[in-house]
């Protein structure tokens, strides 16, 4: 057992070794750590401290540095991969924004030496209301900052939103519609005296058709029947208990 124990020292002692001279390229207090640990494991290191200060350092306070030293080690490897993370987003964003004012520069000088030809291509589109075409044509040179460009881009900007709006507004209505259908074709299974669903489907239609006068007139017309109904059901059921019988 006690050769065991002498070879898992050495092991571990020269695996941590090696692992904290490489480590201290990147994290030197995760490097440290882990020599740290190395030391106590080594036994000839173990050897001339004791002959040194004759002072022999108790396995489990070893273990327990050792212990303490590895989870420091993971620690400050955490930090320094966190660290290096943060510089490389950074670079990359400093790339990145680099390449943009690049291309926006490139775009702004072929602008300068191509106007006649970019406005006019622009100009094409907007007369064919190619919108969308005329939108992409501009949008890239609007950092040339040319007032008939920018003024072309929002033209075809306005009235592309204006188109979609309508489209929109095209099938919410159809929607209504098709919903308002749906609603009047039910009412005509509806029995004439079902006050309470009749009220409720006009209710549907009034909320599908705000300005519709005969939609509204019909909801007014159920509610007042189904609360005249209640009415009636309410009093018939305390007259008929004020004449109940007496108890034997």
């Amino acid at each position: 057992m006690k050769y065991v124990y002498l070879i898992l020292n050495w092991v571990f002692g020269v695996l941590f070794g090696l692992t904290g001279l490489i480590s201290l390229v990147e994290s030197p207090l995760a490097g440290l750590c882990l020599i740290g640990a190395s030391l106590l494991l080594l036994p000839p290191v173990r050897n001339i401290v004791h002959s040194k200060t004759n002072i022999e350092i108790p396995f489990k306070i070893r273990a327990a540095a050792i212990f303490v030293l590895f989870i420091s080690f993971g620690v400050f490897v955490g930090h320094s991969q966190d660290k290096r993370s943060a510089e490389l987003a950074a670079q990359l964003a400093e790339e990145k924004a680099r390449e943009i004012a690049q291309a926006r520069q490139e775009n702004i000088d072929y602008f300068k030496s191509n106007r006649e030809e970019v406005i006019s291509r622009v100009s094409t589109a907007l007369t064919e209301q190619n919108y969308q075409l005329a939108i992409s044509r501009s949008k890239k040179y609007l950092a040339a900052n040319d007032t008939e460009l920018n003024a072309l881009y929002e033209q075809a900007k306005d009235a592309l939103d204006e188109i979609r709006r309508a489209e929109k507004e095209a099938r919410e209505k159809e929607r209504r519609e098709g919903k308002t259908k749906e609603i009047l074709a039910k009412l005509k299974t509806v029995a004439a005296s079902e006050f309470q669903e009749k009220r409720d489907l006009y209710q549907q239609l009034v909320e599908l058709n705000p300005d519709n006068a005969p939609y509204k007139a019909k909801l007014e017309h159920y509610s007042l029947k189904l609360s005249e109904k209640l009415e009636v059901t309410v009093h018939g059921a305390e007259t008929g208990h004020r004449h109940l019988p007496p108890q034997p």
